[in-house]
C-alpha cells in the first residue's frame, strides 16, 4: 500500500494542531452550538463561516426540494395527460354510440310509421329518397 492509498493515515502533531485542537464537539441532540472556548463565543471568522455553511445548506436544500417538486409536477402531468386521452377516448366512443343509438330509434320510427300507415308514408319516402338521390347525383360544392 502506497501512501495515496491511506489519505488519513497520517496523524498531525499535537503541536501543529494549534488552535483547532480546543474544539469542543457536543451531541447532536443538544441545542448549543460547537464553541471554541469556555465562554462559547465564536471569531469574526468563525462566523461568517458558519453562516456561509448555513446558507449554502439553505441553498443545497432549495434546490433539492425544487427538484422533488419537479419531479412531482412531470409524474402529475403524465398522469393528467393519460387521464384526457382516456377521457378522449371515452367522449369519441360515446358519440359513436349516441350517433348508433339515433339511427336505430330512427329506424324503428320509420318501420313503425310505415307498417301502420304504409300508404300515407309512401309519398314523404319516395320524396325523401329523390332528395337524397338528387343530392348524391348534383353534390353542392362549398
Amino acid at each position: 500500500m502506497g501512501a495515496s492509498d491511506r489519505p488519513f493515515s497520517r496523524t498531525i502533531p499535537k503541536d501543529q494542531v494549534g488552535k483547532a485542537a480546543s474544539w469542543e464537539l457536543r451531541s447532536l441532540g443538544e441545542t448549543a452550538q460547537v464553541s471554541r472556548n469556555p465562554t462559547g463565543l465564536w471569531s469574526e471568522r468563525e462566523r461568517r463561516a458558519f453562516e456561509r455553511g448555513r446558507e449554502q445548506g439553505a441553498l443545497d436544500a432549495t434546490r433539492a426540494a425544487q427538484q422533488v417538486r419537479a419531479g412531482h409536477l412531470e409524474r402529475i402531468g403524465h398522469v393528467v395527460a393519460n387521464l384526457q386521452a382516456g377521457l378522449d377516448e371515452l367522449a369519441l366512443r360515446g358519440a359513436d354510440a349516441l350517433l348508433d343509438l339515433s339511427l336505430e330509434v330512427a329506424r324503428q320510427v320509420l318501420r313503425r310509421e310505415l307498417s301502420l300507415q304504409r300508404d300515407a308514408a309512401l309519398p314523404a319516402v319516395r320524396e325523401a329518397i329523390a332528395l337524397i338521390v338528387d343530392h348524391a347525383s348534383h353534390p353542392r360544392v362549398h
